[in-house]
């Protein structure tokens, strides 16, 4: 089954996400990782298909008309910890929701073993019922040499790492891992990310 790792860029961020994508930029210039630099990224989604396989409608039914523009109605869920809306940590939501401007999302699209999704796909989903808050602690471990996450809860890009490496899709568990450098990991192991 193909899943999508989508991202959402800079393109009319406001608080928190400009924090992320400025300090995660000065953060990749210091430590001389000059690739991540291209990746400006606030926040980090899992996207997985309907039942059909389809990530977006391809046919007429299924788009939405939104007064003066068309709008594509996205299908399947995405999977992330967020403050965004009314969430408080980890959750999933209708990719419909979560992608509702889609010139700001880009994703990597990635074939995942359909055994191991079957696997995961049910832990993705007593994450979801657990109500896991979102880890502002670990935030503050990008500003410390010395790592300070709450092993109990998230943020989005250590969440997303954590599925990616269950799933066999990157070779190592980063403790700390920002959107931008994700997108880097991935992009080199996989392809660079596409505008949603």
């Amino acid at each position: 089954m193909k899943l999508r790792i989508a991202f959402h860029s800079s393109k009319g961020e406001r608080g928190i996400g400009k924090i992320i994508i400025a300090y995660t930029w000065a953060l990749a210039l210091v430590r001389g990782d000059w690739k991540s630099l291209k990746y400006d990224y606030s926040h980090v989604e899992i996207w997985w298909p309907d039942e059909d396989g389809d990530f977006d409608c391809g046919d007429r039914s299924k788009i939405t008309a939104n007064l003066n523009n068309i709008k594509i109605r996205f299908l399947g869920y995405c999977f992330s910890s967020t403050t965004r809306g009314p969430y408080d940590g980890v959750r999933i939501a209708p990719a419909s929701e979560v992608l509702h401007n889609p010139h700001r999302w880009e994703y990597i699209e990635i074939e995942v073993d359909d055994d191991l999704w079957a696997i995961i796909e049910p832990v993705i989903e007593t994450m979801d019922k657990q109500q896991i808050p979102y880890d502002f602690k670990g935030l503050f471990g990008f500003f410390w040499p010395w790592n300070i996450q709450d092993k109990t809860k998230y943020y989005c890009s250590e969440l997303v790492s954590k599925i990616c490496y269950n799933l066999k899709l990157t070779k190592k568990r980063h403790k700390r891992i920002s959107p931008r450098r994700l997108a880097r990991v991935l992009a080199k192991l996989y392809h660079e990310p596409k505008q949603l």
